[in-house]
Order: C-alpha cells, then structure tokens, then sequence
C-alpha cells in the first residue's frame, strides 16, 4: 500500500509540475523588470522540465485599463 500512495504521489506531482502558467501584467513593455523576472523565471524553468507546457497570458494587451 505505501508503495502505491508513493507512486501516486510521484506522478501527482509531475503532472502538476509539467504546466506553467506565466502571467505578465506591466504596462511597461521592455522596460520593465517584473517580466524580466517572469522570462528568466520561465527559461530556468524550461530547462528543468523539458516536455513541460508553458501558457503564457499578457494582460496589459488586453487593453482592460485600470478601474
């Protein structure tokens, strides 16, 4: 049973581990450090998980302005 629950554990968390969602939200476009951060972050990550998915979503160019 123990080995069971291992096994299960261990594909739970490569599942889990193969997406990515990156979220970039600056106005700033280049210029701006958080999506500096995000693109390092996501080139690192890559690497580590190569037959990972990676889903990328800009929303400063969906142009939802500030409220």
């Amino acid at each position: 049973m123990q080995q069971l629950l291992s096994m299960l554990h261990l594909m739970y968390w490569r599942f889990v581990m193969a997406n990515l969602l990156r979220l970039d939200s600056s106005p700033m476009g280049d210029r701006s450090i958080s999506r500096r951060l995000t693109g390092q972050f996501t080139q690192t990550w890559r690497a580590a998980h190569p037959d990972g998915r990676v889903v990328e979503r800009d929303l400063a160019a969906l142009g939802l302005g500030v409220v």
